[in-house]
C-alpha cells in the first residue's frame, strides 16, 4: 500500500511540475512591467528632409516607428513596452564640419544636455539627424552611451535617418544597443542574462503606480 501511495506521490509531483515552471517562466519573462521612456529631439536636417512630406506630424512618425520598434524587440525576446514621452525639435546641439555633421561633437552636444535634465532612469534621448554624418572619426553605430540605461547616467543616442515609418531599423538598432546588448539585431544568451541584470534595476509598473 505504502508503494502505491508512493507512486501516486511521484505522478503528482511529475505532472505539477511543468505547470508550475510554466507559470514561473512566464512570471520571469525577460523585460516584462519595464517600460522605455523614449525623449525624442530632431534637427533641422531631419526636419527639412525630403521624405517629410509623407510624415502627417512628427508626433505621429515617432509614435508610429517606436511602436514598431517595441513589436521588434518583442520577438527578439524582450518584452518590454516603449512609451513616446516627448517629440521637440532642438537644432541647438549640431556640430557641423563644412557640409557634414559631426558625429561625435554632436552626440557629446547632446549628451551633456541629456544629462541636466534628470530624465528618469528607465529613459533613452534619442537625437534624429537627417544630414550627412562625418563617420571617418567614428562609426554611427557608437553615437550613443554604453551600460547607461537605468543607471544613474544618461542613456542616450543618436540617430541618423529620415523622417520615413518604413525607416525605422537604425532607431531600432540604437536602441537594443543603448539598452545593452551586444548585438542590434538578435539577443543570444549572453545578451539576455545582461539585459536581465540591467532590468532588475529599473523601476517597475508597480513602482511607477505609486509615484503617481
Amino acid at each position: 500500500m505504502e508503494r502505491v501511495y508512493f507512486l501516486l506521490v511521484l505522478c503528482t509531483v511529475f505532472y505539477a511540475a511543468p505547470s508550475s515552471a510554466k507559470e514561473h517562466q512566464g512570471y520571469m519573462k525577460l523585460g516584462e512591467n519595464i517600460t522605455v521612456k523614449a525623449h525624442v529631439y530632431y534637427d533641422h536636417t531631419f526636419n527639412n528632409s525630403s521624405w517629410r512630406k509623407k510624415v502627417i506630424t512628427m508626433e505621429s512618425h515617432f509614435e508610429t516607428i517606436f511602436k514598431q520598434i517595441q513589436e521588434n524587440i518583442h520577438k527578439m525576446g524582450a518584452m518590454i513596452n516603449i512609451s513616446v514621452e516627448n517629440v521637440t525639435y532642438n537644432n541647438s546641439f549640431v556640430v557641423l564640419n563644412d557640409s557634414y555633421i559631426n558625429g561625435t561633437l554632436t552626440f557629446e552636444s547632446f549628451l551633456q544636455f541629456a544629462q541636466t535634465m534628470n530624465f528618469s532612469r528607465d529613459s533613452i534621448s534619442y537625437y534624429f539627424v537627417g544630414g550627412e554624418i562625418d563617420e571617418f572619426k567614428k562609426p554611427t553605430d557608437e553615437l550613443r552611451t554604453n551600460k547607461t540605461f537605468c543607471t544613474g547616467n544618461a542613456t542616450v543616442a543618436l540617430v541618423h535617418t529620415v523622417p520615413w515609418p518604413g525607416f525605422y531599423m537604425t532607431a531600432q538598432k540604437m536602441t537594443v544597443l543603448a539598452l545593452g546588448s551586444m548585438h542590434p539585431a538578435y539577443l543570444d544568451d549572453k545578451d539576455k542574462i545582461e539585459l536581465e541584470k540591467i532590468f532588475q534595476k529599473c523601476p517597475k509598473g508597480s513602482e511607477r503606480k505609486a509615484r503617481n
